[in-house]
C-alpha cells in the first residue's frame, strides 16, 4: 500500500510539474497564431501592403502543391498572385545552372504593372535541367529600371551586368519562413536590386504565413525604413521560392 502511494504521489509530482511547460508552450502557440492572424487581417483590410501566391500544379485540373513535392521533366506549374496595392509585380528564374530571366512578365507581354486585387498568373514548365529551379518574387510601387531592360529589350534574359546588379541570396537561412503548402521551401530573399537613378532598392521585412485558401501564402511587409507596414517608392520586398526537380 505503501508502495503504491509513493507512485501515486510520484505521478503527482511529474502531472504538476509538467504543467507549467505544457501551458507555456501552448501560450507561445496561441501568440503566434494571434499574431499570423492580426497580420493577415491588417493585409486585408489594406493597412499592410503584401502579395497572395498559390503555386498549382497543372494536369487536367489545377492543384495545390505539396511542400514535400519534387517534380519531374514535363511537369508544369501554375503560379498565382495578386498584390493589395496598386504597383509592380517581376518573378525572376533563377535555373539549377545559374541563369536569370525575368519569367513575369514574358514573351509578348511586357507590362506588369499590378492592380490592387486583382488576380495574376504565370505557368512554367520544368524542362531537362534538373537540380532547385528558383524563382525570386518582387513587388514594388515603381518600376526597377534594370529588370525594364531585360523585359524591354533582352526576352527576359538577363546579362552578366543585370545579373550582378539583381544580387541573389542562395544561402539557406536556419529554417523557412513559413512551413509551406503548395509553395516549396517559401524564404525571405536578402536580395539587393540596384538602380540607375537613385539609392539602391533593398529587399526586406516580409513575413510570410498561411492563407485562408488551400496553399495559400501571404508574404505581409512587417517593416520598413519609416517603421510602418507600407512598401515606399524607394524599396521593394522579395522572397524566394525554390522547387527541386529531379
Amino acid at each position: 500500500m505503501r508502495h503504491f502511494k509513493r507512485i501515486l504521489v510520484g505521478l503527482l509530482l511529474l502531472v504538476l510539474i509538467g504543467l507549467p511547460v505544457h501551458t507555456q508552450t501552448a501560450r507561445k502557440k496561441s501568440t503566434g497564431q494571434l499574431r499570423e492572424r492580426g497580420l493577415v487581417n491588417s493585409y486585408e483590410k489594406g493597412a499592410s501592403d503584401g502579395m497572395s501566391i498559390r503555386i498549382l500544379l497543372e494536369t487536367d485540373r489545377l492543384t495545390p502543391v505539396r511542400a514535400s513535392r519534387v517534380f519531374k521533366t514535363g511537369e508544369r506549374i501554375r503560379i498565382e498572385f495578386k498584390n493589395n496595392f496598386d504597383g509592380y509585380a517581376y518573378i525572376v528564374n533563377v535555373t539549377p545552372g545559374g541563369k536569370k530571366r525575368v519569367l513575369f512578365p514574358h514573351g509578348s507581354e511586357t507590362d506588369n504593372r499590378i492592380v490592387a486585387n486583382h488576380a495574376y498568373s504565370q505557368s512554367l514548365t520544368f524542362d531537362d535541367e534538373k537540380g532547385t529551379e528558383t524563382l525570386e518574387v518582387i513587388m514594388s510601387r515603381v518600376p526597377i529600371p534594370v529588370l525594364h531592360v531585360a523585359i524591354n529589350k533582352l526576352n527576359g534574359e538577363l546579362n552578366d551586368s543585370q545579373s550582378a546588379a539583381v544580387a541573389q541570396s542562395t544561402s539557406p537561412r536556419e529554417k523557412p519562413t513559413a512551413a509551406v503548402e503548395g509553395g516549396i521551401d517559401v524564404r525571405e530573399s536578402s536580395s539587393s536590386i540596384a538602380t540607375e537613378d537613385g539609392p539602391a532598392i533593398a529587399s526586406r521585412g516580409l513575413t510570410i504565413v498561411a492563407g485562408k485558401q488551400k496553399g495559400e501564402n501571404i508574404a505581409i511587409a512587417t517593416a520598413a525604413d519609416s517603421g510602418g507596414t507600407k512598401i515606399g517608392d524607394k524599396e521593394a520586398r522579395s522572397f524566394v521560392i525554390r522547387l527541386r526537380h529531379n
